[in-house]
């Protein structure tokens, strides 16, 4: 189906550098802060429900406003915790409130528009415009969240990489309290804003565009 190039909807807020993902078995978008036309920081989120007309086959934009956010952020990531779409975890950052980056993680807990929130383990460092993604390791049986470069404390630039380890069948009180994040190897260049970072090999490989690097 080719969809028609002419706008069908707009979101409640104007929005950039906000962070999103898709739940629902991909019915609806999670759009979640970021910054207005004025660059003050927001906290708030919607949700996206993307209807197929069957009379015209045009499709059918409808934004609903969704939970607050714990602190106004943007250039931060948001990625399910089990790529299934009952919870997903924001971590890192820019906190718009005080201007700097944040390595707090907190874990959504996702029940239609309704969302809850619980503090989880910070990263080791603070980092926002940094790159994220999700992989399995090869058995199936854990699912490592991956958050790579980004901008640090004085805009510096890292290479580093750290990761979060998910054993199938964790609860998210487990998951909230007891994950760790961990230590990975360094990319091979410092690298933030560097665009989408995207899964292959059936969830397997983790890589990113490395056109765009501060």
């Amino acid at each position: 189906m080719a969809l028609d190039e002419d706008p069908v909807g707009q979101l409640a807020s104007f929005r950039l550098a906000a962070a999103s993902v898709v739940i629902g078995n991909g019915a609806k978008l999670w759009i979640t802060g970021g910054f207005d036309e004025h660059f003050f920081g927001l906290d708030t989120s919607e949700m996206i429900s993307l209807t197929v007309l069957a009379f015209d086959g045009k499709v059918a934009v409808e934004s609903q406003v969704s939970a607050d956010l714990p602190f106004p952020v943007a250039y931060h990531c948001l990625e399910l915790v089990f790529g299934g779409n009952d919870a997903a975890l924001l971590f890192g950052g820019m906190d718009m409130f005080i201007q700097q980056p944040e390595k707090a993680a907190w874990l959504a807990i996702i029940n239609g528009n309704e969302v809850s929130w619980i503090e989880s383990q910070p990263m080791t460092l603070a980092r926002s415009s940094h790159m994220c993604g999700a992989v399995r390791y090869s058995f199936g049986k854990s699912r490592v969240i991956v958050a790579a470069g980004g901008m640090l404390h004085g805009r510096r630039i890292t290479p580093t990489v750290e990761l979060l380890e998910i054993q199938d069948g964790d609860d998210l009180a487990t998951i909230a309290i007891a994950a760790q994040w961990q230590s990975g190897p360094n990319i091979p260049i410092s690298l933030c804003c560097a665009g989408a970072a995207t899964t292959q090999d059936q969830g397997r490989r983790f890589s990113w565009n490395s056109n765009n690097h501060c």
